[in-house]
């Protein structure tokens, strides 16, 4: 893990914003102009949402922050690296945004949580045989 496990963030499902753009592209000009915060889940800590993955893989999994020094010296060589190392800032401290006008204005809720947790394990199952349970 590269950022504090413990700062809240509010995370976006990919699915929930591909619909949510969507909802605004057909909105015209209502949508128009005017500044979204598209739908997304309830803040929580990187900790608590990890703490949902070993449910649905079955197994135990690890959690741990990569010091920052080694980032940096990994950067030197990794351009994919220094580019994480430019925003890792960003995961430092929380980030909250706050969807209520969007699904006030257009009647619509985030895909609830556990769900948005559970669908991309569902995926790489279904594309990864290495990811079967525990035991299964």
């Amino acid at each position: 893990m590269l950022v504090n496990p413990d700062a809240v963030h509010t995370y976006h499902y990919v699915p929930d914003v591909a619909a949510g753009l969507a909802i605004l592209g057909a909105a015209g000009d209502d949508a128009y102009g005017k500044p979204w915060m598209l739908p997304c889940a309830p803040t929580e800590s990187m900790r608590a949402l990890m703490a949902r993955f070993p449910r649905r893989l079955g197994r135990d999994i690890g959690l741990a922050a990569m010091p920052r020094f080694a980032m940096k010296a990994l950067g030197l060589v990794a351009p994919t690296i220094r580019e994480i190392n430019e925003m890792i800032y960003r995961w430092d401290e929380p980030f909250v945004v706050d969807d209520r006008r969007f699904r006030a204005a257009f009647n619509t809720e985030p895909t609830e949580t556990e769900r948005a947790a559970a669908d991309p394990v569902t995926w790489a199952r279904s594309h990864d045989g290495t990811l079967a349970p525990a035991g299964g």
